[in-house]
């Protein structure tokens, strides 16, 4: 029995990985996989069971719930822009206010490239996510700074 669940668990678990990991489109494929691979991990602990308490059997319950929500989360998630797209915005120049701020709402990157292509990569001021990762960084740099001054 040991030995079927080990089989279970080893396909079901190459299955979820395979859900995250295919280059296809092809979202009925992937539910697909993603219901074989929740028949594995549930016969997969079925017969690990043997003598382990409920509340174990909860918790790779739960997990295996968190599991399906990321993955269904990945597979219902729209097609991301290819860089054909990503260079048309890059060179427009409505989305470059004062010629150096970039702020495109419809670019999902916290970090595109600078207007000089190669100069390394800038904020993209319309999305909330990369102003605080910018507001975070200064924040450690000036505690940093007044850490430091505070010690000399």
């Amino acid at each position: 029995m040991i030995a079927l669940a080990l089989i279970c668990l080893l396909a079901g678990s190459l299955l979820f990985v395979l859900v995250f990991n295919i280059k296809t489109e092809n979202k009925p494929a992937k539910f697909a996989l993603l219901i074989a691979a929740n028949t594995c991990l549930i016969v997969a602990m079925f017969y690990a069971r043997q003598g382990e308490p409920l509340n174990s059997m909860l918790m790779n319950g739960i997990i295996l719930f968190i599991s399906n929500i990321l993955a269904i989360r990945h597979i219902l998630k729209p097609a991301s822009p290819n860089q054909e797209l990503y260079d048309k915005w890059h060179a427009d120049p409505k989305n470059w206010k004062a010629g150096i701020l970039y702020y495109n709402p419809d670019d999902k990157r916290m970090f595109p490239p600078k207007k000089v292509k190669g100069m390394g990569w800038t904020i993209n001021f319309a999305n909330p996510n990369s102003i605080l990762a910018f507001l975070g960084v200064m924040l450690i740099i000036f505690t940093l700074v007044r850490l430091l001054s505070l010690t000399v």
